[in-house]
């Protein structure tokens, strides 16, 4: 899940990375510019949560998330600041939590664990069986492989996780329509796939994975429709 976090404070700014790092799930990104985390919203970048401080110069915490609305389909935004006035602000942009500042530490956690359990009950989580007990969101997945009883998870980050188990498992337990074998050991995120150059599927990585000679028909007719269907 790649989360965002704006703060024009710097010391604060590396108290909330400090809070929050201990999610693994999490691919976090620093910004002490408000202006800056704007311009790549405006650019194309997508991030899953928005952590903003509401008082900053040039472009405040509001502002930011009125910018941020015009890009991103129903953004999930915590609101951290200072001054509980803006409360009611916060509650005006459809924020997800308002924190006050004094209560980050023992706030920001529980309201992430909050937001991604709603999210696992949507299903839009998967988690591990490892020890940890690791929560991936399904869109973060290139594509996994199978190999000596262990699946691993190519994650978007270049981050790899495995756990023991099978991919059959595997696709009984998320129902997804999204992921399909392209051999007897890889199966692929279609939401990552970029197009089919002769036995080969090119991810959105650049990454080129072998499709089997057995499967490829099914393989390029799933593709097309599922591709025909985002277009829509």
């Amino acid at each position: 899940m790649k989360v965002a976090v704006c703060d024009d404070q710097d010391i604060f700014l590396k108290a909330v990375y400090n809070e929050v790092k201990s999610l693994s799930y999490l691919e976090i990104s620093l910004f002490d510019d408000s202006t800056k985390l704007a311009e790549e919203i405006k650019n194309g970048e997508y991030y899953d949560l928005f952590i903003l401080d509401i008082e900053m110069p040039n472009l405040d915490g509001m502002e930011l998330a009125k910018v941020i609305k015009e890009h991103i389909k129903n953004p999930v935004i915590i609101f951290l600041t200072s001054y509980t006035d803006y409360v009611y602000n916060a509650f005006e942009v459809e924020a997800f939590r308002f924190i006050p500042k004094e209560n980050m530490k023992d706030k920001i956690l529980s309201t992430i664990e909050e937001y991604v359990n709603e999210l696992s009950q949507d299903k839009d989580f998967y988690e591990m069986s490892n020890v940890k007990k690791d929560k991936i969101l399904l869109s973060d997945i290139m594509y996994i492989d199978y190999r000596a009883k262990y699946i691993s998870y190519h994650m978007k980050n270049g981050e790899v996780k495995r756990e023991r188990k099978h991919l059959h498992t595997f696709m009984d337990n998320v129902k997804s329509e999204d992921f399909i074998f392209i051999n007897k050991g890889t199966i692929v995120n279609m939401k990552n796939t970029k197009y089919v150059e002769g036995y080969n599927l090119m991810m959105k990585n650049m990454q080129s994975l072998p499709i089997s000679i057995n499967t490829i028909k099914k393989v390029k007719n799933q593709l097309l429709e599922y591709w025909n269907n985002q277009n829509e």
